[in-house]
């Protein structure tokens, strides 16, 4: 068993059943999608640091609310991205669309692509 990105030791009952509760699916959902959780993170965090100030000059005793709120909506939001991530993820068969040599997204592709690119630039260049 996994979770966090180490492995649980099965002998160990309390991590074992944590892996079995929501929170703990919810987590494990987390940890596959770091990568777009963490940028969608530092997004948040940065308009988060802006409304900060903002509601620092405007508004000084509202600021801890403002900050917690919006902390609390923002860990949410991660959750949710997470949940949309997995409903919206790739089928194994619009992966394999991209394995189509005539697909822009090939490497075959753009290797003719480059090859093709080059030899009319070559041909410009030699015809000087």
């Amino acid at each position: 068993m996994r979770m966090f990105g180490m492995r649980i030791n099965p002998q160990i009952p309390e991590l074992a059943a944590a892996e079995r509760t929501g929170i703990g699916r919810e987590l494990q959902r987390l940890g596959r999608y770091s990568l777009p959780i963490f940028a969608l993170g530092s997004i948040l965090s940065c308009a988060g640091q802006a409304v900060m100030q903002a509601a620092t000059v405007q508004i000084p005793d509202w600021v801890a609310t403002i900050g917690l709120v919006y902390t609390l909506f923002g860990i949410l939001g991660l959750f949710l991205f997470a949940r949309y991530l997995e409903r919206n993820k790739p089928t194994p068969h619009a992966a394999s669309a991209s394995k189509d040599p005539q697909s822009p997204f090939s490497a075959r592709f753009l290797l003719g692509l480059r090859t093709r690119s080059r030899a009319l630039f070559t041909k410009s260049g030699a015809s000087r």
